[in-house]
């Protein structure tokens, strides 16, 4: 059997980390075992998890579930590189390592530490699947873009119902007192609290797309959604993350130290074709490569 013939009976999964879902555990792992049993019954026989916290690990503990009665079911796990969940909490890091020992095949992406081994192991998952399951509550990050390039490469794509907002326009995928704390240095807003009538109608478009352009080991919407939107904690979030309450500080301070850049800030009331020639070429670049990404998912969704 070819590579391309082997694609055809390969699915992979895609999702939030726990604190990002929007849904209980229970109700996410109802909905992800229904889904896989669907695609086993149209002849979809190997499992791909990217091994991230949450659903990743959730759909692979379902597949190995279902494997034990089923054995021509498989479970591929690729694993970025070897410390990838070395920093979660002790019963994240048991049910990664258990989903390690029990997967057919693994696939480590990088032998070490690499900051695009995060990505790389993305566009591994796509290029060797030809259906996306996926529980995705429409934020910019790590997940959206999974979304975005799975579905620019013509996988099936199977995302969780989430229902939209009943107001009449899309639902706003970051919450007004975060959009507030970013434009805290803009002198029009004379220091009151934002408002929709201050924005441009595709402020929210503007601003996913530069929070996509982040460095990151982390998708910066699982921390500022459950900051600014739910009101967590340092704590509540560093603890869901696997990391240190200190460090999500650091990186909430850096997230909205960069929104405030002039040069962003002037992309996001004015679009990129309003960003002064002297801006860095780096920074547009980003934005360019983000917002041809964006553009690519919005065509992808209207077919």
């Amino acid at each position: 059997m070819t590579e391309q013939e082997k694609r055809l009976h390969r699915c992979c999964f895609a999702g939030h980390r726990p604190e990002g879902i929007l849904l209980s555990e229970a109700t996410a792992k109802d909905w992800l075992q229904y889904q896989i049993q669907q695609a086993i019954a149209a002849n979809y026989t190997t499992f791909i998890t990217g091994m991230g916290m949450g659903v990743d690990i959730w759909a692979a503990q379902i597949v190995i579930e279902l494997r034990a009665a089923n054995p021509s079911i498989h479970l591929i796990a690729v694993e970025p590189y070897p410390s990838f969940a070395a920093k979660w909490s002790e019963e994240w890091r048991s049910a990664y390592q258990e989903v390690i020992t029990k997967a057919d095949l693994v696939k480590r992406i990088s032998q070490r530490y690499a900051p695009d081994a995060i990505n790389n192991r993305l566009y591994w998952i796509v290029d060797h699947s030809s259906r996306l399951i996926a529980i995705y509550n429409g934020t910019k990050g790590y997940t959206g873009s999974f979304v975005d390039y799975a579905q620019t490469q013509g996988l099936e794509t199977t995302l969780y119902p989430f229902p939209r907002m009943n107001t009449g326009a899309s639902p706003r995928p970051y919450p007004l007192n975060l959009i507030d704390e970013i434009m805290e240095s803009a002198t029009y807003l004379s220091s009151r609290p934002v408002e929709l009538s201050d924005l441009p109608p595709d402020f929210d478009r503007r601003l996913a797309v530069a929070i996509s352009t982040f460095p990151s080991n982390h998708d910066p919407g699982e921390i500022l959604l459950p900051r600014y939107r739910d009101g967590a904690t340092l704590q509540e979030i560093a603890s869901a993350i696997g990391v240190t309450r200190e460090r999500i500080r650091q990186l909430i301070e850096q997230y909205i130290k960069r929104l405030r850049h002039p040069d962003i800030m002037r992309y996001l009331n004015c679009g990129i074709e309003n960003i002064p020639p002297k801006a860095s070429k780096t920074m547009i670049k980003k934005l360019e490569e983000a917002e041809r990404i964006a553009n690519m998912a919005d065509a992808s969704r209207c077919r």
